[in-house]
């Protein structure tokens, strides 16, 4: 029986100290175990032996190895190059040229490995267009994976990044002190921003290059530019003819109610600049989570307050079992996104309210801009 438990602490096991060998072997002959693979069990169990190689530390501590011992005995395995560092493609000929690599032709290398890059579908025989509706593809799968998740385990998701109250919260700040993390956060393209990182004029030269750069990365020039005069026509052509609407503008249905809302507050002193609701040069105001955004209809900054207008053919009312939605979406999945969305804005430190294009139109305004009221008079009086 020895000679068998033996064989397998030699062959399966390994590298035990003598000492902790012997306690093994007189711990087994106790037992009534006989079966080699019992026996490893045994083994493994008593010594809570990790899954791991003889290069790890803890491989021989376990095994009942001294410190000392164990960086005599421990070989540490060197890590095989990196595929993702340019200067290791530029040591390599490149099979398309028969030369060595160059930073370009490396860095295309480098984000050839990724679906989420146009270069990943480019390297498998696809030209630019396929490949960018590829991406597109790719990361819409992504979103939708990401939200299933999301919905079915809303709790694992409400401390994840710093857009996030929770975030904040859990790492030992207040709630006043998480809110204040929140807006610095959410507010690093603003020109207050940059002039109180850089100082009034580089801050003010920072802020129009951005502006500058965003306006260039939309246009036909940076289409050319990339893909080159016909390639970048084409490309620009397509993507400008699906633009019927600016991304993520709000509705005709959900302007004319959120106008009277947006005059209100304008009217008491709330700056243009701190309301969202993508109409004209405003854009929709976005949560980040998990990389996945969640953009959100009219948001008020200061007061950290976000009004949703659901389309009654599109977001679902509770209880609405019969509810069939465009796209075929059904009410659970429709209502589990929606319940999601409010989840995410309220965790981010948001009052979040919601109006259904069926309700009472002018009475949901006045609620609303009562609720507004009472939160500019609290933000006055905190003020003074």
């Amino acid at each position: 029986m020895i000679d068998k438990v033996k064989e397998v602490i030699d062959n399966k096991v390994k590298n035990l100290h003598p000492e902790v060998e012997k306690k093994v072997i007189d711990a087994i002959l106790k037992t009534d175990i006989k079966c080699k693979y019992k026996i490893l069990q045994f083994v493994r169990k008593m010594l809570d032996l990790p899954p791991v190689g003889s290069d790890k530390k803890i491989y021989w501590i376990k095994r009942g190895w001294s410190e000392e011992e164990t960086n005599l005995k421990r070989v540490v395995k060197k890590m095989p190059s990196s595929p993702m560092k340019v200067e290791n493609w530029k040591n390599k000929i490149n099979e398309k040229t028969g030369n060595f690599y160059t930073e370009e032709e490396a860095l295309f290398k480098i984000r050839s490995f990724r679906k989420c890059n146009i270069e990943y579908w480019i390297e498998r025989g696809y030209n630019n267009i396929d490949s960018e509706n590829k991406v597109k593809e790719f990361q819409k799968e992504n979103s939708e994976k990401f939200i299933k998740k999301a919905i079915e385990y809303p709790e694992k998701y409400i401390d994840r990044t710093e857009t996030q109250l929770q975030y904040w919260l859990k790492r030992g700040f207040s709630e006043e002190e998480s809110i204040k993390k929140l807006n610095e956060r959410q507010n690093t393209n603003s020109l207050e921003s940059f002039v109180n990182r850089y100082g009034d004029e580089e801050g003010l030269i920072k802020y129009n290059n951005r502006l500058n750069q965003l306006s260039y990365t939309s246009s036909r020039k940076f289409y050319i530019d990339k893909y080159g005069l016909e390639e970048g026509n084409k490309i620009f052509n397509q993507i400008t003819s699906k633009r019927v609407v600016g991304i993520n503008k709000s509705s005709k249905e959900a302007y004319y109610f959120l106008k009277e809302i947006y005059k209100y507050i304008r009217n008491n002193g709330i700056d243009k600049n701190d309301i969202y609701w993508g109409v004209g040069s405003s854009k929709e105001w976005f949560i980040n989570l998990d990389k996945c955004l969640f953009f959100y209809d009219f948001t008020i900054k200061p007061l950290k307050i976000i009004i949703e207008y659901h389309g009654i053919s599109f977001h679902p009312k509770e209880n609405d079992l019969d509810w069939v939605g465009a796209y075929g979406m059904s009410y659970d999945e429709k209502i589990k996104i929606d319940r999601l969305k409010k989840e995410i804005a309220e965790s981010a430190g948001f009052k979040y309210f919601h109006v259904y294009s069926d309700d009472d139109l002018k009475t949901k305004q006045t609620e609303l801009i009562e609720i507004i009221k009472k939160e500019i008079f609290k933000s006055e009086k905190n003020r003074r």
